[in-house]
């Protein structure tokens, strides 16, 4: 299968490095030179890109090996592509020689980091990743079962600890799942912009008020380690396989929250003074629009004037309203962030990207994210415009904020198709900031977004952004 990708010509490896053909080669090669001659390369894709024209591009591909016996694992490879000579320089240096001493042994058939100059890529073997150290502590059960018990000293220490990796962005952000023997479990988070101290106030705050969320079970700040205890609860985003007839025992084991109660948690939370949780950053609204028209840009070149044309009448519309009060918000908040128990209630996860930003952010981060499955066709288990109308309820003062905001959040989730390098991305993306764009007409002055192009009409199946 061919991915489309953007021509760089100061990254002439991009297309071979998204080719699994081509990829699934480079590996066998490897393999063979790490005298690995029993196991073949089974399968290979790509799953992920994160991409910076004419500077690098970070590409990750799911391998699967399988030895003589028909044994397989599926390995996680890294291809970080740079121009020039610079992935070959960086693959000898010394940091990348004592970090591959650091991992554990076996598991891992393609080891440590190691050039390929037909790519210009500096490639990565699982667990090893230079942007996360951490990783080769985590990885490991007998370290991490240190790291839990040095931060729980009064618990019984884990044994048996089974690890399992549930996403990974290279250089970014891994997070894994470990589990004891016992029945404990703890989610681990690997990442240079987490913030222990801040998510430690923010759990201690959000339990005082009555709102479950993780508690930090232990940290390794030189290590960018953060482990959190585990909540019991379904998954908002799975409940429609969890409330199925054919579940095990046909017992509806949660259901999902009303747009009411989602909207209720989410002022409950903004109850909490900032002041208990020192360290939390603005989020900027325009600061999110012009990161996502830069991340635009290069992926639609043919409609740069359009979005830059749009991105003004959004600024333009936001820049006119009355201020707004600075709150406590998740910022990222949607389905796969609420976990739901009957007998426990509502939690909320994820609080990395939580900051202080106007009441109707997190609810419009919602909205967005609701559009950007329906356009897929995907259906939500709670409807965005029951979000909508219950949010304006409460607050009817917010609602061309709210949807300024939506637009705004939908336009940072465009890039998502490719990101994910999902076949037919440049549609979906297309797609994506097509559906501001129409709404934008609701809401700003149509000389200011007007991108030359015959105006459609809005979109039925997105209400949320209609005046």
């Amino acid at each position: 299968m061919t991915i489309a990708c953007p021509v760089d010509p100061r990254l002439p490896g991009l297309a071979a490095a998204l080719d699994a053909d081509h990829v699934a080669a480079l590996l066998a090669a490897r393999l063979r030179a790490q005298g690995n001659n029993g196991i073949c390369v089974a399968d290979v894709h790509p799953v992920y890109i994160r991409y910076k024209p004419l500077t690098n591009a970070v590409i990750l591909h799911r391998a699967l090996l399988r030895d003589a016996t028909g044994s397989s694992v599926e390995q996680p490879v890294a291809l970080t592509l740079y121009p020039g000579d610079h992935a070959t320089a960086i693959a000898g240096r010394r940091r990348s020689r004592e970090l591959c001493a650091r991992l554990p042994r076996g598991g891992w058939p393609l080891t440590g980091a190691w050039s390929e100059p037909s790519l210009g890529a500096l490639a990565q073997g699982f667990p090893f990743d230079r942007g996360l150290p951490g990783l080769a502590t985590v990885i490991d059960p007998r370290l991490l079962a240190a790291v839990i018990a040095h931060g729980r000293p009064g618990d019984p220490p884990p044994r048996g600890l089974a690890i399992t990796l549930l996403r990974y962005k290279p250089g970014r952000r891994a997070v894994l799942r470990a589990a004891a023997a016992d029945g404990r479990r703890w989610y681990v988070k690997v990442g240079a912009e987490l913030r222990p101290a801040l998510l430690e106030c923010l759990a201690r705050g959000l339990t005082e008020l009555g709102i479950r969320t993780p508690a930090i079970v232990a940290a390794c700040p030189d290590e960018d380690i953060v482990v959190q205890a585990g909540l019991d609860g379904t998954s908002l985003m799975a409940l429609p396989a969890s409330r199925r007839s054919d579940s095990p025992d046909g017992v509806d084991r949660a259901a999902a929250p009303s747009a009411d109660q989602v909207c209720a948690l989410l002022r409950r939370v903004q109850r909490l003074e900032p002041a208990v949780v020192p360290g939390l950053a603005a989020r900027d609204p325009i600061a999110v629009l012009a990161r996502a028209v830069a991340a635009l840009d290069p992926l639609l070149p043919a409609r740069a004037a359009d979005l830059a044309r749009l991105a003004a009448g959004i600024e333009k519309a936001w820049r006119r309203l009355p201020p707004s009060p600075m709150v406590l918000v998740h910022g990222d908040f949607y389905e796969d962030q609420i976990l739901v128990d009957d007998h426990k209630g509502i939690a909320l996860l994820d609080w990395d990207e939580a900051g202080l930003g106007p009441a109707a952010l997190d609810a419009a981060c919602w909205l967005a994210h609701a559009q950007a499955a329906a356009l897929e066709g995907e259906p939500a288990p709670v409807a965005a415009e029951a979000i909508r109308a219950a949010w304006l309820a409460a607050r009817p003062e917010d609602a061309q904020r709210l949807d300024l905001l939506a637009a705004i959040q939908l336009l940072a989730l465009a890039p998502g198709p490719f990101r994910r390098l999902e076949p037919g991305w440049p549609q979906a993306v297309e797609r994506r900031w097509r559906q501001v764009e129409d709404h934008m007409y609701h809401l700003t002055d149509a000389e200011a977004v007007t991108s030359g192009s015959p105006r459609r009409l809005p979109s039925q199946t997105t209400p949320f952004l209609e005046g």
